[in-house]
């Protein structure tokens, strides 16, 4: 299963027009790559909302963690996850981020991680 924080949307709409802003890449190739990335998370994953725990969570992650505010509640919403799987003895999740310090926390967390970015 996949599973992704509500705002996943939002923070990969943002990455890309970054992109676009700093001429990296045109407009038109921004969309397709947000369709390219959006569309398996709103058809194959289950969203986690963000509660009011996992506000909570994430900004205890802030106090331990150099993590972005949308990171640590992406770190906080796998948290979640982990905590309700495991109780049905399930195994523990891949965080998967293409990010250096994301991962970090999630391997001091205790969390398998891989980065998309560096497969051949």
């Amino acid at each position: 299963m996949l599973y992704t924080a509500a705002l996943t949307e939002v923070e990969v709409r943002s990455a890309l027009q970054r992109l676009v802003r700093e001429g990296r890449v045109d407009a038109a190739q921004a969309q397709r790559l947000t369709q390219r990335v959006t569309q398996p998370f709103t058809r194959r994953s289950q969203l986690i909302r963000i509660t009011r725990t996992v506000v909570t969570q994430a900004g205890m992650l802030l106090e331990r963690h150099p993590l972005r505010a949308y990171d640590a509640v992406q770190l906080a919403c796998v948290l979640t996850v982990r905590h309700g799987i495991h109780r049905r003895r399930m195994p523990p999740p891949l965080f998967v981020a293409a990010d250096a310090m994301l991962l970090a926390a999630a391997r001091a967390k205790g969390f398998l991680v891989d980065h998309p970015l560096q497969h051949p």
